[in-house]
């Protein structure tokens, strides 16, 4: 819970102090996970930017504009001013900071999370996706990490120079240069993800139902810069992940980042898909689906670290090749072979609780799966005979923990994402 409560003041130009009216108590890190990557957050949030909705009425945490913020003395935490707020609860640097978080780590409030105050601690388990809180000067200041390398910090913020809202990206500190100001570290439920392990966004197809020319915006709101126009009929690909702004329009990001537009006048097609090629296919707690040797008929499919930068890197690689739609879900049935050796398959059993493993390819329902895309981000893998998930046996989080497929349910054991190899 938090540690101290704040009176009431009036707003400062550079800080974003949060009132609290009452005892608040921890959020549980335990249901969430990385459902968004550094470059997916750099890309909502571009630099030299500002967080704030000058001049436009349709907002949220996720809304920049060009326009520099000048009215800080007069701002509330609801963003009354003409700066973006965060739930409400606070605005400026603190505000971007838990907005954040919130994204990347899949609505986890850290502005109701527990605070470490300890220096020595929090700088020992610092990691990416935490925000830092400290004093700048005569004022207080948050920022979001991004990377940790040794003894050097890099972060994310807005606010950080000319008490503007501009949005900075690849600023860095040092962790013995907080030493004397600092005052606590949120930490993120899960790290947060970047290119060494950047998670594969999967995108639906859809058609265009307006009657006149549809608007991409430039972002995710009504009164966005107008960047170009999709025809009626026209078909596209959108990521899978909607944003809903104040008014309750849906927005969607369109495939390779082209703009937004309004879900209201699309109509998903054909489901999730997973464009063809190779992937590393990551579980809830970081490690990776691995085979154990060689690929050949039964062997076996395993939990382990990460080993990109290994002479074993190839052990986690794997192929993903669409096969055809299933049409009573909407979803693309995919053979998932290893990289290195096509001529096998994950291959499971037909009853639950059977180890998962390869075996030679074939045109059969135990080598074929299914996608899914969770409301969270992270992926059920089930076959598509079966309709067994992948899941790691017990959950356990040891390397060389089995996978087996089994009944799906909505257990961190059966949750997975996409990561580029």
């Amino acid at each position: 819970m938090k540690s101290i409560r704040f009176r009431a003041i009036v707003a400062l130009l550079l800080t974003a102090i949060v009132l609290e009216s009452g005892m608040y108590s921890p959020a549980s890190a335990a249901s969430y996970s990385c459902v968004r990557s550094l470059e997916e957050l750099e890309a909502i949030f571009p630099e030299g930017k500002y967080w704030n909705h000058i001049g436009i009425m349709c907002w949220d945490m996720t809304t920049t504009t060009d326009s520099p913020c000048t009215h800080h003395s007069s701002c509330t935490y609801s963003g009354s001013c003409g700066c973006n707020s965060y739930k409400g609860k606070a605005t400026q640097c603190m505000g971007f900071a838990y907005s954040l978080q919130d994204l990347a780590f899949n609505g986890f409030d850290g502005y109701d999370a527990e605070e470490n105050w300890n220096y020595t601690d929090a700088m020992s388990r610092l990691k990416a996706g935490d925000v830092i809180r400290y004093r700048n000067g005569q004022y207080n200041h948050s920022i979001f990490v991004t990377d940790v390398d040794g003894t050097t910090i890099t972060f994310m913020d807005c606010n950080g120079t000319g008490g503007t809202c501009a949005i900075r990206h690849d600023e860095s500190i040092e962790k013995r240069d907080l030493k004397n100001v600092f005052l606590y570290v949120t930490h993120a439920p899960a790290e947060l993800t970047s290119n060494e392990a950047e998670r594969i966004d999967l995108f639906e197809t859809a058609i265009v139902t307006a009657k006149l020319p549809l608007t991409i915006r430039a972002r995710p709101d009504i009164n966005s810069e107008k960047i170009g126009y999709l025809d009626p009929g026209t078909i596209v690909q959108v990521y899978n992940y909607p944003l809903t702004d104040n008014s309750g329009y849906t927005w969607r990001l369109l495939m390779n980042d082209q703009g937004w537009v309004c879900g209201d006048y699309l109509n998903i097609t054909k489901g999730i898909s997973v464009v063809s090629g190779n992937y590393r296919i990551q579980g809830e707690n970081g490690k990776y689906l691995s085979y154990t040797t060689t690929p050949a008929n039964d062997v076996n499919i395993v939990m382990y670290d990460d080993l990109s930068d290994t002479s074993l890197a190839d052990l986690q690689v794997w192929n993903f090749q669409p096969l055809f739609a299933f049409s009573d879900w909407g979803a693309v049935i995919y053979r998932i072979t290893p990289a290195s050796d096509p001529n096998y398959s994950l291959d499971c059993d037909s009853s639950n609780n059977e180890l998962l493993h390869l075996w030679n390819t074939l045109d059969i329902g135990a080598q074929k799966w299914i996608v899914e895309v969770r409301g969270d981000g992270s992926l059920r893998i089930r076959n598509y005979s079966t309709r067994y998930a992948l899941d790691v046996y017990s959950g356990e989080t040891e390397n060389n923990t089995d996978v087996i497929t089994y009944p799906s349910h909505d257990g961190s054991n059966q949750k997975f994402y996409l990561v580029a190899p």
